[in-house]
């Protein structure tokens, strides 16, 4: 199990120890707190075949995790449109 008060994820580590001092080069910021940071990244996936086979949204589920090596979220519908064939608590 991973120790949340020392753990770095890998790209923040590489942010704060390469690509800060790459742009206080390049742009020339005299301090440090000028310097932009990253506060979260999000990845998203719509999966437009969902409304005829809820497998593919576990399939995509899975490859998102796979990528950003934590659980994705499937959100799902909060109301019916039948013009969409989407029903309420449908997964999407």
């Amino acid at each position: 199990m991973l120790d949340t008060q020392t753990y770095t994820p890998r790209l923040k580590a590489l942010y704060a120890s390469t690509i800060r001092a790459a742009l206080k080069e390049e742009f020339g910021y005299k301090n440090d707190m000028q310097i932009p940071k990253l506060e979260k990244i999000v990845l998203n996936m719509g999966v437009g075949e969902a409304v005829k086979d809820t497998k593919k949204v576990k399939q995509a589920a899975e490859e998102l995790t796979l990528i950003a090596g934590q659980k994705a979220v499937i959100t799902k519908a909060k109301k019916s449109i039948a013009g969409f064939r989407v029903r309420e608590e449908m997964p999407l």
